[in-house]
């Protein structure tokens, strides 16, 4: 089950993507949850980073307003299972 109020959506870079986007992307985090909101626009963007020299100091808020927040790669589970209950 999932809080009132938004969906989890889990997102995942394919590990054999060409484009270098794709490429930095996959070395540099393991996953990234998207948070949307009931008008299914995005709230928050959750990053799991592999490395503690990606790791960004603090969470912020984007121009957009979305909320981003940075743990690391071994935090996925325990959040991804927070987020559930």
């Amino acid at each position: 089950m999932v809080a009132a109020g938004f969906s989890l959506r889990l997102h995942r870079r394919d590990a054999c993507a060409t484009s270098l986007i794709a490429n930095w992307y996959e070395k540099h985090y393991l996953s990234k949850i998207i948070l949307f909101g009931e008008d299914n626009t995005s709230i928050g963007e959750l990053y799991f980073h592999r490395h503690t020299d990606t790791l960004v100091d603090k969470d912020y808020q984007s121009e957009s307003e979305v909320i981003i927040c940075n743990f690391l790669a071994e935090d996925f589970h325990n959040i991804l299972d927070l987020l559930r209950n």
